[in-house]
């Protein structure tokens, strides 16, 4: 029998919102927050706005702002400290230093093919801040998931890697992960293509095909969005589509990686919607509970996700396109959903009764992390989140914050403590609701 009165039973939070359901936002509505979004977001840049070719000095600024060499020691996965050399061959990978002969350069567009790194710099080899780290790579950015469309700035010298711009990031992608398009606009017909299917799960995949193994067994994460094709053939490579979903993979062909599209099956089975899920305070905490104990990821890493990109699923799944990383998140204009802000100097007393006003669903952001406020048990406020790690107070007068492994989604009380001491009820400066 299930324990409803459990923090981490997803009906403790729902019992309330489901005795006065609260009606989905108004498709129109989610539009115009979502180009709202857009508009006040520096790190989103849409693809059909990028320019046709672009100076030497506006790639290289691209690249510079992101591939910067630390300051600080960094060290390998075995722990030792990485020398200079390194970081110079890095920088010599970037291939900046042939841009001003080269002269302005066409942008070339693409769509990711299967999930794949966004890197600071083009190469695979983790590095870690303090050595043991292994599961922070600092050189790991974001991912980008099956569908997305991408304007490639720069290839790196050893050509393995493409410098992209994505909707709501920048980085470098293993040049295997991207078809190239013939233009602009045969990606953007892509992204705009109706019908499509919404991938609601936690992750799934599609279907085993032994004839293409490019669209086989594919990571497809929440929020994913893929043309649908409302009357698929009979079969795809000898099985039936009876039943299935059928959608339209991007893959690429021949050495060249050109893009071409390609029918793949995802299970009846499938978390999956026709369009966009509809967006109620319900919906979104049943998105956020699907990833209940995965496993943190680190910009990505260990095929799950981190504090922001876990916001960003969720809200994928009902049409928004939020910025990537939790700052710009909370950053948005204060029209881009309603929005509450807590001066450092407020106490716990008008923490908590402010918090009695915010709905469940709505996102709590302090530096460098975001969570997903539930509700209050028992004069406790709740969340939902994806982190790191925690704090403890001291067993005893003199000794150090005890730090305690998460590492994963978890339900808990705005009562943990942070690495500086405070609680996270305490370091919350701004949050907001995009279900307004």
């Amino acid at each position: 029998m299930k324990d409803d009165s459990n923090p981490n039973s997803l009906n403790t939070w729902l019992e309330p919102i489901l005795k006065r359901p609260d009606s989905p936002v108004e498709p129109d509505r989610i539009a115009a927050l979502d180009w709202r979004i857009a508009q006040g977001a520096p790190a989103i840049r849409h693809l059909g706005e990028i320019p046709d070719s672009l100076m030497p000095e506006d790639i290289a600024a691209e690249i510079q702002a992101l591939s910067v060499v630390p300051n600080a020691a960094r060290y390998d996965s075995e722990g030792r400290e990485l020398a200079p050399g390194f970081w110079q061959d890095l920088l010599h990978n970037c291939n900046v230093d042939r841009l001003t002969a080269e002269g302005a350069a066409p942008t070339r567009f693409g769509l990711v093919t299967r999930r794949s790194d966004l890197r600071t710099f083009p190469t695979t080899t983790p590095v870690h801040k303090q050595p043991g780290q292994t599961d922070l790579d600092r050189l790991q950015e974001t991912i980008a998931t099956p569908g997305e469309g991408a304007a490639i700035l720069r290839t790196s010298r050893d050509g393995a890697w493409h410098f992209v711009r994505t909707h709501n990031y920048a980085g470098w992608m293993p040049a295997a992960a991207l078809a190239i398009a013939p233009d602009r606009q045969a990606v953007l017909d892509y992204l705009k293509a109706s019908p499509f299917l919404t991938i609601t799960a936690r992750q799934t995949a599609t279907v085993f095909n032994p004839v293409r193994p490019d669209v086989s067994e594919l990571a497809l994460d929440m929020g994913v969005r893929l043309p649908l094709i409302e009357n698929p053939p009979e079969a795809i490579d000898r099985q039936s589509t009876a039943g299935n979903h059928v959608v339209l993979l991007p893959t690429a062909r021949g050495r060249d990686l050109l893009l071409q599209t390609q029918p793949a099956i995802l299970s009846a089975h499938a978390e999956a919607v026709a369009g966009h899920l509809p967006l109620t305070r319900a919906n979104i905490l049943r998105q956020a509970f699907k990833c209940l104990g995965e496993r943190y990821g680190w910009g990505g890493m260990h095929n799950a996700r981190d504090c922001s990109s876990l916001i960003q699923d969720i809200f994928r799944c009902f049409g928004l396109r939020l910025p990537r990383n939790a700052g710009d998140q909370a950053h948005l204009p204060d029209d881009a959903g309603r929005i509450w802000r807590l001066p450092p100097q407020a106490d716990t007393h008008a923490r908590l009764r402010l918090l009695d006003e915010v709905p469940p669903g709505a996102c709590l952001y302090l530096p460098g992390h975001v969570m997903m406020f539930l509700g209050m048990r028992e004069g406790h406020p709740y969340v939902i989140h994806d982190f790191y790690e925690y704090c403890l107070p001291p067993e005893k007068h003199g000794d150090s914050l005890r730090r305690v492994w998460a590492n994963q989604v978890m339900v808990t009380p705005l009562s943990l403590l942070r690495e500086s001491g405070q609680s996270l009820l305490e370091a919350i400066d701004v949050i907001r609701d995009f279900a307004t």
